[in-house]
C-alpha cells in the first residue's frame, strides 16, 4: 500500500473518529458535511465537480443494479436458491496501485465455463476473511466464526 492512500485513510479516520465522538455517531451526511468547508482537511477526498460526481454516481448506481439481478439455482444439496447472476472477476492485469482495480461481471456458467470458477472462488474467500475481521470480537458468533474459520482453513489444504 502506498503512502498517499495510507495517508489518506489516516486522516479519514482520524476525522471520522472526532465527529462520531461529536455526534455520538457517524452517517454519510454527517461526514459529507464536514468535507464541504475548502479548509476541512476532508474536502481534498471528496469529487466536487458536479459533472464528474454525477457520472461517477451513475456508474455507482450501475454496478449496484448489476448486483441486484438474481436467480435462481439449484444448490449441491438439490435446494432452490437465490444467487447473484452476474460475478465479479478481474478485467486483467493492474497497471496503477493507486486505482481502485478494475473488474467486469460475467455470469456464473461463463466463469465456468472460461475456467475462471477459481477466481470466484478467491473472492468469496476474501468476503468470509473480511466477514471474520468485521465480526470475530462478537462472542455471539463464535460459532458461526469457528465454521468458518475451520472451513477456510480445509480450502487452503
Amino acid at each position: 500500500m502506498s503512502n498517499i492512500y495510507q495517508k489518506k485513510k489516516e486522516v479519514l479516520a482520524a476525522e471520522m473518529a472526532r465527529l462520531e465522538e461529536e455526534h455520538g455517531y457517524l452517517t454519510p451526511e454527517i461526514l459529507l458535511e464536514s468535507a464541504r468547508p475548502k479548509s476541512s482537511v476532508l474536502h481534498p477526498y471528496f469529487t466536487w465537480d458536479q459533472k464528474k460526481a454525477a457520472e461517477e454516481y451513475r456508474l455507482h448506481e450501475a454496478s449496484r443494479y448489476i448486483r441486484q439481478i438474481k436467480i435462481t439455482v439449484t444448490a449441491h444439496d438439490q435446494a432452490e436458491v437465490k444467487v447473484r447472476q452476474f460475478v465479479h472477476v478481474s478485467a486483467g492485469a493492474q497497471d496503477d496501485e493507486e486505482q481502485p482495480r478494475k473488474g467486469i461481471y460475467i455470469t456464473i456458467d461463463r466463469a465456468q465455463d472460461e475456467g475462471r470458477i477459481d477466481e470466484v472462488i478467491e473472492s468469496a474467500k476474501r468476503e468470509l476473511r473480511s466477514f471474520l475481521a468485521k465480526y470475530r470480537n462478537l462472542s455471539k458468533l463464535s460459532g458461526v466464526i469457528d465454521l468458518i474459520e475451520a472451513e477456510l482453513e480445509k480450502m487452503e489444504c
